[in-house]
């Protein structure tokens, strides 16, 4: 099942809303989200290229003004490049070229292996501390309980609270651990 919406709670009081809307091919193709008195926030648009790749992310205010847009790239030496520009259409941000790092991800409820886009120079650890609500995976499979795939998807964006634990893998798809031969 796809994630439709979720409501935070407050106590007994509901909160923030956020929906979401996809595509035919089950991709997030618009995320909504409303305050805790129902009214519109704000509208993210997330379009993707013939591929499937993520290609652009764009936010509008309740009043369908763009406050915000990414564009991103996969280059030929297979690094993503992220734009991003003010709601004139200015960059505002200098060109980010992330790597991207093949990785198993385990959430409360399911294990997630796909690639995470880290910006060149940095590590794995620096792009988990961004302070971002969500943190993309292309080329995600979600696993249940025995490893079952229970979908996949070009483009996932994962709620960072909800991760236990990420490790990356290597390039063989063996999980990248340190032994102790003590």
């Amino acid at each position: 099942g796809l994630l439709i919406s979720e409501t935070k709670f407050y106590g007994d009081d509901s909160g923030e809303k956020t929906t979401y809307e996809y595509d035919e091919k089950d991709n997030v193709t618009a995320i909504l989200k409303f305050d805790e008195e129902g009214e519109f926030v704000s509208r993210e648009e997330i379009k993707y290229d013939e591929k499937g790749s993520l290609a652009e992310r764009c936010t509008y205010d309740h009043n369908k003004k763009p406050i915000a847009k990414t564009s991103f790239s996969l280059s030929t030496d297979n690094t993503a490049e992220e734009i991003e520009y003010d709601e004139k259409g200015k960059f505002y941000t200098d060109v980010v070229k992330k790597l991207p790092i093949s990785a198993v991800i385990q959430t409360a409820t399911h294990l997630v292996r796909g690639l995470i886009h880290v910006r060149q120079g940095e590590r794995l650890k620096n792009e988990l501390e961004r302070d971002e609500k969500f943190l993309a995976v292309t080329q995600a499979t979600v696993h249940g309980v025995d490893n079952q795939i229970l979908f996949t998807s070009p483009f996932m964006a994962l709620q960072r609270r909800q991760i236990v634990w990420l490790m990356p893998v290597d390039e063989e798809g063996q999980e990248d651990m340190v032994h102790d031969n003590s």
